[in-house]
């Protein structure tokens, strides 16, 4: 808390986002004795991205905790890898942008990137990178280079709110194990061309769904789905996961057994 409080007096952060880190930061409190990498892998070996969005909308999160239109990069064989584990944020910009100007209210006015360090030593190894670029940018924000330092120090995995390249040797990456590879699209072009690294650990908006660091991001490859469980609903999905999964699954039997389907939910749901 004392950390931010000294950013907020620096004015590293947007003081519309205060409020908002100041949440993730009683949050984290809340969530600390939570074994966080056990639970990621209790979700990822036992349910799917769908049955936690099933949880999420139960508990009336934006969307369902679900990230639209980013698909996991191609695979040479068919790949069902589920990693579940915090988010690391990092914002890019366009090339040109300046400090005190602020783009939008998740963009910080000034940069907090340290100097002399490249933007692939900041996110902590156990986490997933989630990285956004502006909206209409042709380049890419992430290539093998990038991807490759990740993997070595230990980040999970890395999801693009915009474009990566170099997808044969990524793919190569991910198919070594325990890394996994997400973007809304490809590009052969280098960040140098539009964009540069702005911000990092800091919100971040996609669609409807507001993203802190810390958040737990469920990277389904199977379901082709990214689901994000706010760190404040943590305990209340985990809680919810179990019923809804033996809901649905005597649903499903009573439907091969010939039930009809609203029978089958008014039964079990």
């Amino acid at each position: 808390m004392l950390q931010l409080q000294h950013r907020f007096r620096a004015g590293l952060i947007p003081s519309i986002n205060r409020s908002v880190l100041l949440e993730k930061a009683l949050s984290r409190r809340m969530t600390s004795h939570i074994d966080i990498e056990a639970l990621g892998r209790k979700i990822s070996e036992k349910y799917s991205a769908c049955d936690v969005s099933d949880a999420l909308l139960k508990l009336k999160v934006p969307n369902a905790g679900f990230l639209p239109d980013i698909s996991p990069i191609p695979r040479k064989g068919v790949s069902r890898l589920h990693i579940v584990a915090p988010i690391s944020t990092i914002i890019f910009v366009p090339k040109d942008h300046q400090p005190g100007v602020q783009l939008n209210a998740f963009v910080p006015a000034e940069s907090n990137m340290p100097k002399g360090k490249h933007w692939s030593d900041l996110p902590s190894p156990g986490t997933i990178a989630l990285l956004q670029q502006p909206q209409g940018q042709i380049c890419a924000v992430l290539g093998d280079i990038m991807a490759t330092r990740l993997k070595i120090r230990g980040v999970k995995g890395v999801v693009a709110d915009g474009r990566v390249r170099d997808i044969v040797s990524i793919s190569d990456i991910c198919d070594q194990g325990n890394f996994t590879c997400w973007s809304k699209g490809f590009s052969t072009v280098g960040t140098g061309l539009q964009a540069k690294p702005w911000a990092y650990d800091v919100p971040i908006r996609i669609g409807d769904v507001v993203v802190r660091p810390g958040d737990l991001l469920c990277a389904d490859e199977g379901e082709r789905g990214l689901v994000v469980i706010p760190q404040e609903q943590i305990q209340a999905a985990a809680k919810l996961f179990p019923s809804l999964k033996e809901a649905d699954d005597k649903v499903v039997a009573d439907v091969q057994s010939g039930v009809d389907v609203s029978e089958a939910f008014r039964r079990h749901r």
